[in-house]
């Protein structure tokens, strides 16, 4: 989808249907400005004419279909007159890309290496699920995070005293 050449001193930035033109002119020794042109007007629009940007990597990252909104609107800043409406537009394009956030439910876990687990979740309720291979064995519904801290503790205990093992500890309450 995102596609970037050098013409000369030319860069093109392409993303879906969104060209982006950008032309590297020298300004001092040594160093050189960034002037944005596109052949799409709206876009045209909100960019600046010279772009001063340190990282041209933020720019290309901002046109590549990997940026995150959060992260898209710092580096429009960089480049835009009116940031909102470039990430808006971006965001209508469907070329920014929101990770959506993961909800850790465990709040224990003890796994052995033949593939037992036992971990405290937290689902709509406290539960203590036993494991095997990734398939449920057993759950128990816990009223407290204490009791479910102290339940999971001895239970791991008991197994590792009865058995001759010892529980590997992903996570701990």
């Amino acid at each position: 989808m995102f596609t970037i050449s050098n013409i000369g001193l030319t860069t093109i930035i392409r993303v879906q249907n969104l060209t982006v033109i950008v032309a590297r002119r020298p300004a001092k020794k040594g160093m050189f400005r960034y002037e944005a042109l596109s052949d799409m007007i709206a876009v045209d629009e909100l960019l600046k004419d010279t772009l001063e940007t340190e990282n041209f990597d933020a720019l290309k990252r901002l046109f590549s279909g990997y940026c995150p909104k959060r992260e898209a609107l710092s580096y429009a800043a960089r480049v835009s007159i009116n940031p909102k409406a470039l990430v808006e537009l971006l965001d209508a394009l469907n070329i920014l890309k929101e990770k959506r956030p993961v909800v850790d439910t465990v709040l224990a876990e003890y796994r052995l290496r033949d593939g037992y687990a036992i971990r405290l979740e937290n689902n709509n309720g406290l539960e203590l699920v036993e494991y095997e291979n990734g398939n449920v064995l057993a759950t128990s519904r816990i009223l407290s995070l204490r009791e479910g801290q102290t339940r999971i503790k001895r239970t791991v205990a008991n197994i590792e005293e009865m058995e001759g093992v010892s529980f590997q500890i992903i996570k701990s309450a």
